[in-house]
C-alpha cells in the first residue's frame, strides 16, 4: 500500500474566511478607537466650559466681595436681570509691591476702584438685522470721575463664547428683585449662568 501524501498549503476558502475575520477585527477596533476619541473631545469639551464657568463665577464673586458705594459720586449698584454695574476695590497689582531702586522708574499709579460691569454682548447680524447674542461681556473703567463716568476709557473684554445667558436677582432684605438701582448695596446678589439664552 502507498502512504496517502499529506496536504500542504490553505484553499480559498480559508483565505477568504481569514481575510474576513481579521477585516471584521480591524473594523470593531477602528470604530472602538473613534468612539474613545469622540468621547475624549466631549469630555474636555466639558472640562473646558466648566473651568470658564468657574472663571468667571470666581472672578464676578471676588469684586462683589470688593463692591462699596462711592459717595463722591452716588454711585452704588445698579443691575437688571441681565446685566449689573458696580463699584469695586481691588488689590493693586504686583508691580506696586515690588521694591524699587533710586535709579528706576517710577511706578505708574493704579486706581484701586474700579467701574465693573457684566452682562450679555449682542450684537446686530448685518444680513438679517437679528440680535444676536455673542457671549459674555465685562466692562472696567479705571479712572472714576464725574467727567468720565458716562463711558470713557471703559475697556471691555469678551469672557467667553460658550455661554450666552446669565441672570442677576437681587436681594434687599424683604424680597428678591429683578432690578435694583440707587447708592447702596443689595444684601445679597444671585448669579445664573447658562449656555444658551433662555426664551423670552
Amino acid at each position: 500500500m502507498r502512504p496517502t501524501a499529506r496536504r500542504q498549503g490553505v484553499t480559498l476558502l480559508e483565505v477568504v474566511l481569514a481575510l474576513t475575520l481579521v477585516t471584521a477585527l480591524i473594523g470593531s477596533l477602528l470604530a472602538m478607537y473613534d468612539h474613545v476619541l469622540g468621547t475624549k473631545r466631549h469630555i474636555f469639551s466639558d472640562i473646558e466650559k466648566i473651568s470658564t464657568r468657574r472663571f468667571i463665577m470666581e472672578r464676578l464673586t471676588d469684586e462683589l466681595r470688593g463692591a462699596m458705594v462711592y459717595p463722591f459720586l452716588n454711585i452704588g449698584m445698579d443691575g437688571q436681570a441681565q446685566s449689573v454695574r458696580f463699584m469695586t476695590a481691588s488689590i493693586p497689582g504686583k508691580a506696586a509691591w515690588a521694591i524699587r531702586g533710586a535709579t528706576d522708574d517710577p511706578i505708574p499709579p493704579e486706581q484701586d476702584m474700579g467701574l465693573v460691569g457684566y452682562g450679555v454682548r449682542i450684537v446686530e447680524d448685518e444680513e438679517t438685522g437679528e440680535m444676536i447674542v455673542v457671549g459674555l461681556e465685562r466692562t472696567y473703567q479705571k479712572t472714576i470721575s464725574r467727567v468720565n463716568v458716562g463711558g470713557e476709557q471703559i475697556e471691555s473684554v469678551l469672557l467667553t463664547r460658550d455661554f450666552k445667558f446669565i441672570r442677576f436677582r437681587f436681594w434687599d432684605g424683604a424680597e428678591w428683585q429683578e432690578s435694583y438701582s440707587g447708592g447702596e448695596m443689595p444684601v445679597a446678589v444671585e448669579i445664573a449662568i447658562g449656555e444658551e439664552a433662555l426664551p423670552e
